[in-house]
């Protein structure tokens, strides 16, 4: 119960929404301040301002909700370039067709042609190293993992320089390696192979956004000319075939993606590389070790994990070896190329 004679304490508003004090409890400096603020406020302002910040946190919360809808997406991607004649498709048609073991004509295939019979051709090649190693590499049909992180691994084999799968051998390809099925051509192809399968990817699962990309790259012979090359794409940054590839593809990558160090190199593996790639500055000296137009070092402070396995007793005049040592590790084996 109040008391009689106790002073009446005046209720007044003191600016801005919902800002009410007893006047005989302010200081002089808060009087001053309630002048202004009393001055300045506008009833229909603050309604406005009142009505903005419900419009933000409405969409803020809507931007939770459809980002709660989403989920990280990281891909370990397995490259295979095959060498020079070799071609893993060519092989299965050349066994079939005569090029390993004679075959009767009545015994053909409807579809075999002559130059499938060629022993001297990738159809009489067996498979190499890398097309055996591509098919232990595992590729997933499913994602893996938890609702918000998840991942898929896949491969990808490219046909050796100088080879188209079902045709005739390309002898500018094998004898240059350049044109269409020479190194740079295949390397080029491989990133247009990443480019369609990532956005069947994205079109597939609406709601994954690529968080990391993880490449185990293999490659034999003029094949690992190409896989080198292909590393030194994928690791160059602002430049190259993947810069180019991300620029264009509208992929949905997650906001936090880095380019340059989201992108990995796993595993490099490599057989003989030899390159042997005709240009002016090397023209009929295939055994020089100037390779136009390639970029073959694998900088160490960037690219770890590389193995090159060496054969030993290789006399051919044109397989002159680029080494990958002393900065990654170098074994030499019994054999020849």
């Amino acid at each position: 119960m109040a008391k009689k004679n106790a002073p009446r304490k005046i209720w007044r508003h003191v600016g801005g929404e919902g800002g009410y004090k007893y006047l005989d409890d302010m200081t002089a400096k808060e009087m001053a301040d309630l002048e202004v603020i009393n001055r300045s406020y506008d009833p229909i302002v603050a309604a406005d301002a009142a009505s903005h910040q419900k419009c933000f946190d409405y969409y803020e919360q809507k931007q939770r909700e459809e980002r709660a809808k989403k989920f990280d997406l990281s891909l370990r991607i397995g490259v295979f370039f095959d060498g020079t004649g070799n071609n893993a498709s060519n092989t299965f048609d050349g066994k079939r067709c005569g090029a390993h073991h004679p075959v009767r004509a009545e015994d053909l295939d409807g579809s075999c042609k002559a130059y499938m019979a060629d022993s001297e051709s990738s159809y009489g090649n067996d498979l190499s190293n890398v097309a055996l190693l591509s098919d232990l590499y595992d590729s997933d049909e499913v994602l893996k993992g938890s609702s918000k992180r998840r991942s898929l691994q896949h491969r990808f084999y490219m046909d050796g320089i100088g080879t188209v799968r079902g045709e005739e051998d390309s002898w500018i390809g094998s004898g240059t390696g350049r044109g269409e099925t020479g190194v740079e051509e295949r390397v080029g192809e491989m990133f247009q192979q990443l480019l369609r399968w990532m956005q069947s990817l994205s079109g597939l699962h609406l709601d994954a956004e690529i968080s990391a990309v993880t490449f185990d790259v293999f490659g034999f012979s003029r094949g690992a000319a190409a896989a080198r090359h292909f590393v030194n794409q994928v690791t160059s940054g602002t430049q190259g075939y993947w810069r180019e590839l991300m620029d264009r593809s509208q992929l949905k990558f997650s906001a936090c993606f880095a380019p340059y160090t989201d992108v990995q190199l796993g595993f490099v593996g490599l057989f003989d590389t030899v390159a042997s790639i005709v240009g002016w500055d090397n023209l009929g000296n295939l055994s020089s070790k100037h390779i136009p137009l390639l970029q073959l070092y694998l900088r160490p402070n960037r690219i770890n994990n590389v193995v090159q396995l060496v054969a030993r007793d290789e006399k051919r005049f044109n397989f002159a070896l680029s080494k990958v040592g002393p900065d990654h590790l170098e074994i030499t084996l019994p054999g020849v190329h």
